[in-house]
Order: structure tokens, then C-alpha cells, then sequence
């Protein structure tokens, strides 16, 4: 029960009974964290970095200064990074040590969820919680990667947390906490103006009801956190005057409020390997009817546990929250044409769906109803889990180093297209080797640029041999690394072929290799007698 209630379920019970059952529940949530531990270290170096971790290793090879330089270049907020560069510095750079900071955050983020709902439900919700964060495909991929959505998860459901406890308990100490990690979830992915703008709703809503001493303390300590942040944000404004800050990158809307609602919930049940098990129909329709399931399990949640205050305000916040992130989304396609799956940033909702459910779940009449309901709702994602376990890398960019260290030879030279793709082969092959990057040069601290804007033809490529006409005169064989092979033109996907096509059409080049490893393509040309 909430903090301060006894369950009549317990008082008729002796105190040896009470405490007994106290141990097993002990070790029942001791086994959760176990759990949600080890999913995500289980294989955890298995795959090779892909770009996206490349990308947070190289920043962590550099100082604070410089890493704030390239965050305003590049239009990613900083904290993630610095905080990685620290850490790196005491565990190293491995693949272990970096992922192993995702891990971390991942079961501190699962700290905080377990003690917002048991402080505002029951034991058993708050397992059923539990249960639903360990078997979750979606936070397992993501706490196995390099990446900033633990770090995120983790300062949101904090300040989140702490925004309850300050409202509740009426005392000024875990306001500047809020306040803190509040500031440090902005600092970390600019979508956590998401989170601000749900807790303004919801405070704005409770304040109509009756004014009271913590609502205005709330805007005082939010806007304490908005103000110190403001100096980044007009850095930010200011590093590239004639861009557009990429405030929201892949968390762009489709357009469709319901669709990109329909497309998390599948991510967060794993729901899209029902098509996998019983076929594309079968599971069309298994996974239409697990969608209306889990809608009414919501709508009952929220029926259900009307009647206790506590309880009510967090899921009306969890709905409320849902709803008004998608919303946000929504609102940035009339200014952005990028139609990108929101999914991958919304890792902060994750939780707060699964208390939904769970909450709803826990208020069926039948216990076996319950488990055999929970049974239901996890089994997709544990399929996922374990294909996700058995999967390969996104890029495998620790063979291609391997095969390419193999077959090296003194004269040789790597163009790498794009140019800045050069920081996942080298974070496995060293920086041994000569490399020229296309279209815009390798990656440098000094200047940050991601994937192309229009489709390039050969012409541009071959200007681009003529610039660089000397290295590669010193060049007996030429390798081409593809990473992708795909530009974005208006949305769609198109073959990158504008270097291969320059590069074969030289008389003095003959292509005399192909190799192709998961998401890099692989070719070598070799000089033949130049007239």
C-alpha cells in the first residue's frame, strides 16, 4: 500500500507471518534487480561499436572544453559526453567500460520507478513494474549501447521523482534536487522540454483545483533550472547563425499523433515479433487485438485506481505525459519535412506506460488472471530479447577493421564516404592508416557535420579526386568504405554510388574486390599501368 496505509489484507496476519512474507518480498525484488542488471550485461561486448557509440568514444577522448565546441557544431547538448570523458578516464575506453556506463544509469533508472510507484501504490504493482522494466527488448537495446537514453531515462525519472516527493511532502530540500536533475535531463537530449512542458500542464491543472504554497515553488525551482540553461542555448543559437538547431534530431513526427502512439506501444511490447511468430497476417491481427488489450487494460487502470488520490495523480501524469510528448512532436512537423520514428528518443514514456498497465493489471479480481496476463504482455518482448541476444551488429565495424588489417598493404589508402565514418574504423584499426574522407573530409573537432543533404553525382566526386590527385597518385590500391550506402533525398533512400562510379571509371583503376559486412561495403581497386 502507499506510504502511511496498512493493507487490510495485513492486519489479521501475526507479526511472524507479516515478517516472513516481508523476507520474500526481499528477495523477490532483489531478484528484479538482478535481472534488470543482467539482461543487458549478458553479451554486452558481443557486437562491434556502430557508428552512433563511435561517435560517443571519440568524444570522449576530449577535454570539457573541446567537447562543448563540438557539441555546439554538431547541435547535441554536452552532459552526456562530459560526463563520459570523466568516466572514461578512470575505467578506460573499452567496449565494456563504455557500454557499462549505459548499464548503470539503466538500473538506476529502474531505483527511481520502483520507488515512485511503491510510494504511490502497492508491492504489487510495483513488481508487476519491475517485471515489465526487466523484459522490456526496448530498454535492454538501448542499456547496451553507447548512447545517451539511459543517462536521459535515468535524470528524468529523477527529477520526475523528486517533483512528487517535493509536492507531497511540503518540504523545500527536494526542490533543488528537481530542479538539478531536471536541468541535467536538458542538458542531456533537448526533448526533455517534453517532460517540462507535461509538468507544467499537470501543475497548471492541480493549481485550478486550489492554489497552493508548492505550486508556486515549483515555478520558482523550474525556472531556475530553465535559466541555467539558457547560456547553453544561446551558445547554441549563436555557433551557426544560418542553421537551424536540430533541437529535436530523430524525434521528429510523422505527422500522425495516433500513428507515432501506435508505433511506441509496439516498441515497448515488442509486439512486432507476433509477425514473426504466426506469420505477417496472423500477427497483423495478434497484434491489433494485443494493442486493444493493453488500451483497455489502461482505461480500466485509470478506473480502477480513481478513488485513491495518490495513485490517480500519477497516472493522469502518465497519460498526460504520453499524450503531450507525442503532441510535441506533432507540433514540429509543421516546421521539419524529416519523417523519422520518434521511438528511439522516447525512452522517458517507457516507464510510465508499463505503471499504467501494471497498475491496471494489479486491480483484476483474479490473481491467476493477473499472472496469466503478465505472462501474455511479456512473452513478445522476450522473443525480441532473445533475437535482439542472437542478432548482429548494426555495423560491424570490428571485422572490417580485422579484415582490412589483414589485407593491408604500405601504399594502400582508404576513402571513407561519407568522410566522418573514419571514427568507427578507427576505433578498431588505430590510426595507422592513410584515409581521405568524402564529400567534406574526415572528422575533426573543429568541424561537425552529419550525412548528406541531396543525392551527389560523379562529377563532385571527381572533383574531389582531383583535390586529393596527390595522395592518391602515391597509392598502389585503393580501398572505398560505404557506410549505409544510402543518402537522404526527400525522405527516401538512395543508393550513394557517386564515389564508386568516379572511382570505376578511371582507365588506370580496376575494382578486384568486394566485401560486404553488416551495414559496410567494402571495395578495392588496384592501379593498373597509366598511360
Amino acid at each position: 500500500m502507499m506510504n502511511g496505509e496498512i493493507d487490510p489484507r495485513e492486519s489479521g496476519k501475526s507479526l511472524q507471518t507479516r515478517n516472513r512474507e516481508e523476507s520474500t518480498w526481499r528477495w523477490i525484488l532483489a531478484a528484479c534487480f538482478v535481472t534488470i542488471a543482467a539482461a543487458p550485461l549478458y553479451r554486452l561486448t558481443a557486437k562491434s561499436f556502430w557508428l552512433d557509440e563511435a561517435i560517443s568514444a571519440y568524444y570522449s577522448e576530449h577535454g570539457i572544453l573541446t567537447i562543448a565546441k563540438m557539441s555546439l557544431l554538431d547541435y547535441v547538448p554536452p552532459l552526456y559526453y562530459w560526463l563520459i570523458s570523466v568516466y572514461s578516464t578512470v575505467f578506460g575506453q573499452s567496449d565494456f567500460a563504455l557500454r557499462f556506463f549505459s548499464v548503470f544509469f539503466h538500473v538506476a533508472s529502474a531505483v527511481y520507478l520502483y520507488r515512485l510507484v511503491k510510494e504511490h501504490f502497492d508491492k504489487r504493482v510495483s513488481l508487476y513494474v519491475l517485471i515489465f522494466f526487466a523484459a522490456s527488448n526496448y530498454l535492454l537495446m538501448r542499456a547496451q549501447t553507447a548512447r545517451a537514453y539511459p543517462l536521459f531515462l535515468f535524470l528524468t525519472m529523477a527529477a520526475i521523482y523528486y517533483f512528487f516527493r517535493a509536492s507531497e511532502d511540503g518540504k523545500n530540500r527536494w526542490w533543488p534536487l528537481y530542479a538539478l536533475c531536471l536541468l541535467c535531463s536538458i542538458y542531456t537530449l533537448y526533448l526533455a522540454v517534453a517532460t517540462v512542458s507535461a509538468l507544467f500542464v499537470f501543475v497548471a491543472w492541480s493549481a485550478a483545483r486550489k492554489l497552493k504554497k508548492w505550486h508556486v515553488r515549483f515555478l520558482l525551482w523550474t525556472f531556475v533550472g530553465l535559466i541555467a540553461f539558457l547560456p547553453w542555448a544561446i551558445l547554441l543559437t549563436r555557433a551557426n547563425p544560418s542553421e537551424h538547431p536540430d533541437w529535436f534530431g530523430e524525434a521528429a513526427a510523422s505527422g500522425n499523433v495516433l500513428k507515432d502512439m501506435h508505433v511506441l506501444f509496439i516498441d515497448f511490447f515488442g509486439i512486432e515479433t507476433l509477425k514473426d511468430i504466426v506469420g505477417r497476417m496472423g500477427g497483423t491481427v495478434g497484434a491489433t487485438l494485443f494493442l486493444c488489450v493493453i488500451g483497455a487494460i489502461c482505461l480500466y487502470s485509470l478506473v480502477a485506481w480513481w478513488n485513491t488520490g495518490r495513485a490517480r495523480k500519477i497516472l493522469l501524469f502518465a497519460f498526460l505525459y504520453v499524450f503531450l510528448s507525442l503532441l510535441v512532436n506533432f507540433t514540429l512537423n509543421v516546421f521539419s519535412s524529416v519523417n523519422l520514428s520518434p521511438v528511439e528518443r522516447y525512452i522517458f514514456l517507457c516507464p510510465f506506460v508499463y505503471v499504467v498497465v501494471a497498475a491496471g493489471i494489479s486491480k483484476l479480481p483474479s490473481r491467476v488472471l493477473q499472472a496469466a496476463l503478465m505472462i501474455v504482455l511479456i512473452s513478445p518482448n522476450l522473443v525480441a530479447m532473445a533475437r535482439t541476444y542472437a542478432s548482429d551488429s548494426v555495423e560491424d565495424w570490428r571485422d572490417v577493421a580485422r579484415y582490412i588489417g589483414d589485407n593491408w598493404q604500405a601504399d594502400d589508402l582508404i576513402i571513407f564516404v561519407p568522410g566522418y565514418i573514419n571514427i568507427a574504423f578507427d576505433r578498431y584499426a588505430g590510426k595507422e592508416h592513410r584515409e581521405i574522407g568524402y564529400p567534406k573530409g574526415l572528422m575533426s573537432p573543429d568541424r561537425m557535420y552529419w550525412g548528406y543533404h541531396a543525392a551527389r553525382d560523379s562529377g563532385e566526386a571527381d572533383r574531389f579526386l582531383h583535390e586529393n590527385a596527390q595522395i592518391i597518385d602515391e597509392s598502389d590500391r585503393i580501398w572505398l568504405i560505404h557506410s549505409h550506402n544510402i543518402v537522404f533525398d526527400f525522405d527516401k533512400r538512395v543508393p550513394d554510388a557517386s564515389m564508386f562510379t568516379a572511382l570505376e571509371n578511371k582507365p588506370w583503376l580496376k575494382q578486384e574486390l568486394f566485401e560486404r559486412f553488416r551495414g559496410v561495403y567494402v571495395y578495392r581497386f588496384q592501379k593498373v599501368n597509366r598511360q
